[in-house]
Formats: C-alpha cells, sequence, structure tokens
C-alpha cells in the first residue's frame, strides 16, 4: 500500500495517539494490526455497467461418424406358404418345348415310322385343333421362325424342327385325313421311306 507508514501516522494522529519519533519500515500488511487495515481499505465502488453481449462464435467442425451399431438378431422365420397350384393346361401366349425321335429299319422294304409329340401341358379344354407344321433342316415356314437349338411357335402353332430325317414327317391328330393338325394333347408324327425310316429334332407349340 503507497505511503502506507505516512498513512498510519496520519491514523494514530487522529486518533491521539503519540508517536515517537522512531522510524519504522513496513514490507508486509501482515504488520499492520488488522483494525487499522481495514481502515486503510478504501469504500466500495459502485458495480459497473453490463457489458454487451459478444457476437456468437462460428459453428465447429463436424465430428467423425460413430461407429456402426451391431448388427440385430434374424428374425425368427414365417410360416410355410400353401403349394402353388399345378397349372392344369398352358395358358394362352405361353409355350411349351420338348423332342422327338423315331426310327423304323425295314432293308430291301418301305419302312414306316410313328412317333408321339405329347404335350406336357396339354392346351386347353377350349382348344380343340392348332396348326402342326414340319421344318425340314435348316428351313423355316409360318408360325415357325425358330431352330433346333431355339425352336419357336406362333400362337395355335405346333413347329416340329427336323435335326435329321431320311423323308418328310406328317404331323396328325386323330387320324391321317387330318393331317397338318394337333389337338390340345399333341400329335402323332409318321414318315415313310425306303430301307430306313428315321427323324429326330425339337418341337415347340404356343397356346392360342
Amino acid at each position: 500500500y503507497a505511503n502506507v507508514a505516512a498513512t498510519l501516522a496520519l491514523v494514530m494522529a487522529v486518533s491521539g495517539s503519540a508517536v515517537a519519533a522512531n522510524t519504522y519500515l513496513l514490507t508486509s500488511t501482515s504488520q499492520i494490526s488488522p483494525p487499522v487495515l481495514k481502515k486503510l481499505h478504501g469504500a466500495k465502488g459502485a458495480k459497473g455497467a453490463r457489458g454487451l453481449k459478444g457476437a456468437t462464435g462460428a459453428s465447429g467442425a463436424t465430428g467423425a461418424a460413430g461407429p456402426a451399431g451391431a448388427t440385430g438378431a434374424t428374425g425368427a422365420a414365417g410360416a410355410k406358404g400353401d403349394a402353388a397350384p399345378y397349372p392344369t393346361f398352358l395358358a394362352s401366349g405361353q409355350t411349351e418345348r420338348g423332342t422327338f425321335a423315331m426310327e423304323e429299319t425295314d432293308l430291301g422294304n418301305s419302312a414306316h415310322a410313328y412317333g408321339a409329340i405329347t404335350f406336357g401341358q396339354p392346351l386347353a379344354a377350349s382348344v380343340t385343333t392348332v396348326t402342326a407344321t414340319f421344318v425340314a433342316t435348316g428351313a423355316t415356314a409360318t408360325g415357325c421362325t425358330g431352330t433346333t437349338v431355339n425352336p419357336t411357335a406362333s400362337p395355335g402353332f405346333l413347329c416340329v424342327y427336323a435335326e435329321n430325317a431320311s423323308g418328310t414327317v406328317i404331323l396328325f391328330t386323330g387320324s391321317t385325313a387330318l393331317a397338318g393338325l394337333a389337338d390340345r394333347w399333341g400329335a402323332v408324327a409318321s414318315i415313310m421311306t425306303t430301307n430306313n425310316a428315321f427323324a429326330y429334332g425339337t418341337w415347340a407349340v404356343t397356346a392360342p
């Protein structure tokens, strides 16, 4: 405290105390009596005005993504559904495919071979006949533009594609009088030639 000695002497003089001519050096407030030290403190100043609110600081950087949560437990298996009904006929516009083969050997005489082309799924009961066409190796025909590797048929056609044959195959249903037709179940294939009758390949039918 500045001029502590002078102030102390002044306080003591005011209080009527006699001060000797001796001089004392004060180096710490602990050397001053607490009641005297209390008198040396100035009065408490008035409370200062509240300062203005500071500007909002800039947003901090986005923190790193947290670790992924643990995988939840696998739920229980659902109940087994009912079995789908087996289709009873080939739906309109759908195609069915298969293979055929027939052979008859009768050396020196006319050989006659028959083979069956049976549809795995019959056509609808409303379908009485479809056009049955034999397609020679490498050829095409109306409604039958596929191949033995990829047999196709237009709706309402049975197309029989020959991979190899000793003659021309006749396709019919019921009787040879219905040549060129198949019914909702399939068709019969017939071939006749001298000495050895055979034919094999693939077929396709598309429901009308």
